[in-house]
Parts: structure tokens; C-alpha cells; sequence
């Protein structure tokens, strides 16, 4: 697969004479839009079956349910030659009403039909067939809407175009039933030579391809061509179609980056092997896996390495800005921009994906080290270099899931910066956790609750802590009444509390730091906030048990209806700092300093407060446009003495 340029941040000549928040502005407020209400499309949506058993006859009709085959390919043949064999398919209605004819290759029709057999599926849709050409407007919502139909399908599959050997489809299988086996030093190489030719595939390079694969998730299937001749006996992990290997796209991902991450850790492999596996793992890379294996120190929003694997593909000529629907889908981006608009105006691809990766609420570093985006950097490698990257999942979620999530919510731009609504809370006490005894306690509260024993005994101790503080009675109350209503709250808060509850029982555990909060203004409102990933949050110097204020500001914002359920889906919990006197501006501007968690009780709260996070100064400076240097010409001798003649005679 060649190597693709990145797309550049930012064109050379894009920012002369302004700003990046005024670009940024002046593309958001001309281009944005909502996401497509594509309900009503997906309610029409047609598929195609074979009319009775003839060969040369498909028959055009909504499929009434999810069992239908989704195909995910390149719509351009490896071999050209394929394009050469007649295809003269009719495409009908139910009604009898003549479509078209088939446009694909028939070596795509012959294996979907396969397939379809195969998992007992009547339907297939197939995007250049099940999508009528010729209207604008229902193609463009078609294309909007076509990652939902690889999410709704039950069977989506891949069909790749190379054709394995026997001794390919015998490694495939290996690959696939044990990737750390001890395959031996030949026996690797032959492996890595096996995950090469895969990878020069096309169905890899193309970006289409990649949204398919991301929205049809767990459910795909990839689909491999076997040599003539080649015998499946014993290779169990290869399926059961005919001629094909057949295997889970997720599984193959995953166990091809754990065999190239022991290659490259490898003490044995020589170099020159473990340069030929980085490629491979930018291709096949399973990101949880990465995430797990590498011990990552840096917790990043998912969506940089989204946005770093859409631009790794292949958009096609003239469909660059086909980058902004697909990353947005696969993010699951309320906000869009109008890519079809985009692409006829000056802006550059980079500085629009920057602008909706902003107005979507990802969370960037607001710091003096953000610089703007040099001419030479990539798009995915400056999104890295500013997105936040200390988040603290959560210790009972899937950490991926839940950072692909953590956004500001909501947002709007300003001159000053992204304003957004949250809780700002006020530490006023600190406790230390490091000497409490781990012991068996009795159980305070007996009965079935979703908290086990352990959790229970840890967060009793906290309460018999509090009950003994002055200022904290309230609090006391509050999660008293937690640990006895429990399994009597509504099981969207009960969720998202225990979630919580076991950050702060964990912290108890490991004799980390509490720190007790209340919010500003009149509300009974009380969180209990464990160490965070800020400097400040370990500030040994913070008053232990004192009722006086630290000075210490957390903001968290939680997608709440009436503050009366919660959910998971937008949490942010960070720790914060004000820029000027709070009392300057209903809306002080704030630069993001670290990330906590914590459980908050949020009695008496009926509204956000609104609050900016600021730009990065960099991003506010204009770009000064050099004027080209005139250069002044000479006066001739000549001239020179006839003014000099003028002025003598004058």
C-alpha cells in the first residue's frame, strides 16, 4: 500500500492576515450545520435479492428487517482485467419495472451471493447498485446516511480481491488460533510476508472502507479468495464457504497487532524484521490492544487516532473534503460542516476538520505551549499535539469507549474562546487516606445492594470520617442516604454514582488523597473528588481537615436531564483555573489544568453555569502578510543632469 502524504494542518497561505479563531470562527458560523436526520432515509432503504433462481435477474425491495448483507469494497478492480468480463445482471422492481442493469464486477455478484446462502440472507445492499444515481439531493443524503446501514446490518461483510496460497491460508489460520505461538524464525518471516500481501490490498487504502469497518463493528466478516486447488481440511479458523476465508474483522485485527507487538518486543527478531512490522501495525492495528500492550502514559480522545486513520487512507481524486462526513460519523459528531460546500470554497481541508474537531466539543489544551499549526505538520499530528491528554477513566468502564465521549457539551464559539456550561466546585477540606485500616468492618447496612461488601465497608469509613467534620454535615447526610438508596434509584443515576463511588473506593485503597467540594450559590450541592492528573492535585501543601478554603477550583459537566438523570455519555470532570477575579464576568474564562473524578451529589442545582474555555494565545495572534519588497529604480545619468540643468536655469 503506497504512502499516503498527511494532510496538512493548515494551507500556506490560509492564515495571512488573520488569526486561527478568526478562520476558525469565520468557517464555523458559514458552513455548519446539524447532523442529517437520516431516519426517513433508512425507513426507505432498498436492497437487492435473487429473483427465483435466476442468475441474470435481482430484484429491488426493502428488506423489512436488519437481516441483510451490507458489502464493504473498493470500487476499483486490483486486477483491470475484471473489468473486461460481461456482466448483463437485470436490475428489477417488484412490480416489474426494469431498474437497470448490474454495474459492479461479477466476481463482487458471484461472492455476495455466496455469502448470502451462506448465512441463510435472502438481502444484500451493495452502494453503487442500491443507491439511484442521477438526483443530487437523495444521493447526497444517501451518502450521509450509509455508515448507519453498515451499523444496522446484521451480516456486513468485506470482500477482499487477493487470493491466498496453501501455505498463506495454513499460516491465516495459525494467525488466527494463536498469534503468540512460537512460530520460529522462519516460520515469523513467512508470517510477516503473508500480512504484507494483505495489506496491499485495496479494501485497506480506501477511506470509505474504513468508516464501513469502524460502524459494522464486531458483526464483520472478511472475506479472503483461496488459490484453485487449496484444501481447507484442518484449518478450522478459515470458515466454511467455499474457495473463500472467512474471518471476523475484529479478531483478525486484534490478534495480528498481539504477533506484531511480540515481533517487535522481541529480543530475537532482527531489526530489519521488526521495521517491515510498523507498517503493518499502522494497517491492522487493534487500538485496544495498543492501548493495553504499550502502557500508554497519555490518555487521548479517540478521535485523534480516528482522524489519524482516516488520513492514512485513500479519499479518491477531487474528494478530499469527503474527509469531514466520514471522521464525523465514525466519531458520532452532532455538528458537521458542509463538505459539499467546502470543497468549491478557499478553506483548506485540515483548517476545517480543526474547526469541527472544535465544535464537537473535543477538549484541547488551552495552555502557553500550544503553538499554531506549522505549515509543515500534518493534520493528525498537530490534533495530537493538542488535544488533552491526561484523562482518568473511569476504573469500571471500557477506557476507549468512555474517552471517545469525554467532550465539553455543550458549545458554542466566541472571540474569547469555546463556551460551554457546567458545575464549578470549591475544595474546602482535604483528607488523608493512607493510614486508614484496611480491615474486615462491619457491614452498616445490610440488605442487597449494586455496591459489594468491600465498597461498602471503604465508603463507611468515609462517612464515619465525615460525621466527625464540622463543615461537612451536609455531605454526611447525603452519602449516608446513598449507601442506604442505593438500589431505589433510578438505574441511570444508580449507574453513573457507582461508578463514581468506586473511583472514591479505590482511592481509599491505594491511601490516596480526598478532597470535599461544595458549589457556589444556593444549593445543598457536595462532591467527594479524588486525586486528578494536575500538578495541583497532589499539592501536598493543601490544609488536611480544615474548614478553610484552598483556593482549589474543579468544574464538571455531566449531560444531565433536570439533574435528575445522568449518563456517561458526555462527562467531564477537570481541574481548573480562572483567569481575573470571578466577579469580572458571569462567564470568567478558564484554562484546563488536569482531570479528576469524584461522586457529587447534586441536591438544590437547576442550572449550569456558563463558562469559557479560552483560546491558546497563539491561536489569537494574527499572521502578519509580508508585502513583496519594491525596489526603487535608478535615475539615468542622463536624467539626472537634465534636472540638475532645470534647477540651474530655474
Amino acid at each position: 500500500m503506497p504512502r499516503k502524504s498527511p494532510i496538512p494542518s493548515c494551507r500556506a497561505d490560509e492564515l495571512d492576515g488573520l488569526s486561527l479563531v478568526d478562520k476558525t470562527l469565520q468557517i464555523g458560523q458559514d458552513y455548519a450545520t446539524q447532523e442529517a436526520d437520516s431516519t426517513l432515509w433508512m425507513k426507505c432503504l432498498q436492497c437487492l435479492s435473487q429473483k427465483g433462481r435466476s442468475k441474470n435477474l435481482l430484484e429491488l425491495a426493502k428488506p423489512g428487517s436488519s437481516r441483510f448483507v451490507a458489502v464493504s469494497y473498493p470500487n476499483e478492480p486490483g486486477d483491470p482485467s475484471e473489468n473486461a468480463k460481461p456482466n448483463r445482471v437485470k436490475i428489477i422492481r417488484r412490480s416489474g419495472a426494469h431498474v437497470k442493469y448490474f454495474q459492479t464486477r461479477k466476481i463482487v455478484l458471484d461472492r455476495i451471493l455466496k455469502y448470502a446462502e451462506h448465512v441463510r440472507v435472502k438481502h444484500f445492499w451493495i452502494d453503487q447498485e442500491c443507491i439511484i444515481q442521477g438526483d443530487d439531493a437523495k444521493l447526497k443524503d444517501a451518502i450521509l446516511a450509509m455508515h448507519l446501514v453498515y451499523r444496522r446490518s446484521l451480516f456486513p461483510v468485506a470482500l477482499l480481491e487477493l487470493m491466498l496460497s496453501q501455505d498463506e491460508a495454513v499460516r491465516l489460520d495459525l494467525l488466527m488460533s494463536d498469534p503468540k505461538h512460537n512460530f520460529g524464525r522462519v516460520l515469523e518471516q513467512s508470517m510477516v510476508v503473508m500480512l504484507e500481501r494483505i495489506r496491499r490490498d485495496l479494501w485497506w487504502s480506501r477511506a470509505w472502507t474504513f468508516q464501513e469497518e469502524y460502524m459494522a463493528g464486531l458483526k464483520l466478516r472478511i472475506l479472503m479468495r483461496l488459490e484453485p486447488g487449496v484444501k481447507k481440511d484442518g484449518l478450522k479458523e478459515l470458515g466454511a464457504i467455499k474457495d473463500e476465508a472467512c474471518v471476523s474483522a475484529t479478531a483478525f485485527r486484534k490478534n495480528a497487532t498481539i504477533f506484531l507487538l511480540c515481533m517487535r518486543n522481541s529480543e530475537e527478531v532482527c531489526d530489519e524484521l521488526k521495521l517491515r512490522c510498523e507498517p503493518l501495525l499502522k494497517t491492522f492495528a487493534k487500538y485496544n490492544v495498543l492501548y493495553q500492550e504499550m502502557n500508554f502514559a497519555e490518555s487521548r480522545a479517540m478521535s485523534t487516532s480516528i482522524f489519524a486513520g482516516t488520513e492514512a487512507r485513500n479519499l479518491g481524486e477531487g474528494r478530499g473534503y469527503d474527509l469531514l462526513p466520514i471522521t464525523a460519523n465514525v466519531c458520532e459528531y452532532d455538528k458537521r460542516l458542509r463538505s459539499d460546500a467546502l470543497a468549491k470554497s478557499p478553506h483548506s481541508i485540515g483548517m476545517c476538520a480543526l474547526t469541527m474537531w472544535l465544535m464537537n466539543g473535543e477538549i484541547f489544551n488551552n495552555n502557553e505551549n500550544i503553538a499554531r499549526p506549522a505549515k509543515d505538520v500534518g493534520l493528525s499530528e498537530y490534533l495530537k499535539s493538542i488535544s488533552f491528554a491526561r484523562f482518568r477513566p473511569p476504573s469500571l468502564v471500557f477506557e476507549l469507549t468512555w474517552l471517545k465521549k469525554c467532550r465539553l457539551w455543550p458549545v458554542k464559539f466566541s472571540r474569547k474562546g469555546v463556551i460551554t456550561s457546567g458545575l464549578l466546585w470549591h475544595i474546602h477540606t482535604k483528607i488523608e487516606t493512607f493510614n486508614w485500616d484496611g480491615g474486615q468492618h462491619e457491614n452498616c447496612y445490610p440488605g442487597e445492594f449494586r455496591l459489594n461488601a468491600y465498597k461498602r465497608k471503604r465508603l463507611a469509613q468515609l462517612l464515619k470520617k465525615l460525621r466527625l467534620l464540622a463543615n461537612c454535615a451536609g455531605l454526611s447526610l447525603q452519602l449516608g442516604r446513598y449507601l442506604n438508596e442505593d438500589d431505589s434509584l433510578p438505574e441511570s443515576v444508580e449507574e453513573y454514582m457507582d461508578l463514581m463511588a468506586e473511583e472514591v473506593v479505590e482511592a481509599i485503597r491505594c491511601g490516596n488523597s480526598l478532597y470535599l467540594a461544595t458549589l457556589e450559590g444556593p444549593c445543598e450541592a457536595n462532591a467527594i473528588f479524588v486525586e486528578g492528573t494536575g500538578d495541583e492535585a497532589t499539592d501536598s501543601s493543601t490544609v488536611v481537615d480544615s474548614g478553610e478554603d484552598a483556593d482549589r477550583l474543579l468544574w464538571t459537566a455531566v449531560k444531565l436531564s433536570a439533574f435528575t438523570s445522568w449518563s456517561t455519555r458526555h462527562h467531564v470532570s477537570m481541574t481548573v483555573e480562572l483567569t481575573g477575579q470571578k466577579s469580572e464576568s458571569k462567564s470568567p474564562l478558564m484554562t484546563i489544568t488536569g482531570w479528576t473524578n469524584g461522586l457529587a451529589f447534586y441536591k438544590g442545582v437547576r442550572q449550569r453555569k456558563d463558562l469559557v474555555v479560552r483560546w491558546p494565545e497563539a491561536w489569537q495572534q494574527r499572521v502578519e502578510v509580508k508585502q513583496p519588497k519594491t525596489l526603487k529604480r535608478k535615475s539615468s545619468s542622463k536624467k539626472l543632469r537634465a534636472r540638475k540643468s532645470m534647477r540651474v536655469s530655474g
